[in-house]
This record gives structure tokens, C-alpha cells and sequence, in this order.
């Protein structure tokens, strides 16, 4: 779950970026728990991993870490994300890199290596494949575009 203490610690953000990111994570999560129909169900387990995916985005993350994160079998966490979200997991990772890496690109001056790197790509052209399979676009032109 959310570090807490996070929120009134601003020395405990590398940055403001980070804070802002941190921040809208914990309303975001408040929003989901407030709106969530079984938050006592398998819903909880989603916001989990959800929560889990953002805070760790720049790390590889894996089917069997998820599923030992929330303590579920890895075959039942794919089957009950896949029936909440209507996403396959693998899918909603990369949703979310893309759209951290979209984030990124507009808002900041790092470079692209950086951005990839911050999104948990470990090659640039691993990267720039799976930004313009998304968007139609390379990051550099999304960059110009915006």
C-alpha cells in the first residue's frame, strides 16, 4: 500500500515531479477505493497491483512479482485483472509506460534515453518500437509535435 508518510515528508521526494506523481497516485487510489462496487474483493487486489505497477514503473516488472506482491497464484491475478479492467495485464503495463513516457516527453527537458529509462525500458530501441507502435509517432516527433 501507500507510504503515508510520504505525503507530509517533502524530503522524501527526489523531486517535485516526484511529489506531483506521488501525490495524484494516492488520489487516484482514494478515488478507486471510493468508487470501487467490492472493495473488499477482488477489486482490492487490482488497485494493489495498479498501485504497484505506477510506483515501480521504471523496474522490470513481472506476472510472479505481482502475484507475490498480493499473494495470489500468478494464472488467477492474470484472469481477475484481465475480468476487472478488461485489459490484459501485459497490456495495461505498457499502457501506463506509454503514457508516463507521453507525460515525460511534454512536461520535461530529459532526454530520450532518460524517459525510456524512467518508463522501464532497458534499450532505447525497445523503446522507440513500442512508443511508435502506440502512438504512430517516435518519441522525438511526439516531442516536436506537442
Amino acid at each position: 500500500m501507500q507510504e503515508m508518510y510520504k505525503l507530509t515528508r517533502s524530503d522524501m521526494h527526489k523531486n517535485w515531479e516526484e511529489a506531483y506523481q506521488y501525490l495524484r497516485l494516492v488520489s487516484e487510489n482514494i478515488f478507486a477505493l471510493r468508487f470501487s462496487k467490492d472493495v473488499q474483493g477482488v477489486d482490492r487486489y487490482i488497485v494493489q497491483v495498479k498501485n504497484y505497477i505506477f510506483e515501480n514503473l521504471a523496474q522490470d516488472i513481472t506476472l510472479l512479482q505481482l502475484s507475490e506482491y498480493v499473494h495470489l497464484n500468478p494464472s488467477y491475478l492474470s484472469r481477475i485483472f484481465k475480468r476487472v479492467t478488461d485489459m490484459k495485464l501485459y497490456d495495461y503495463i505498457m499502457e501506463v509506460r506509454i503514457s508516463k513516457a507521453k507525460e515525460l516527453l511534454i512536461n520535461s527537458n530529459y532526454q530520450i534515453q532518460q524517459v525510456a529509462q524512467k518508463c522501464g525500458y532497458e534499450s532505447v530501441q525497445s523503446f522507440n518500437r513500442a512508443f511508435k507502435k502506440k502512438t504512430g509517432k517516435n518519441p522525438m516527433d511526439f516531442r516536436e509535435s506537442q
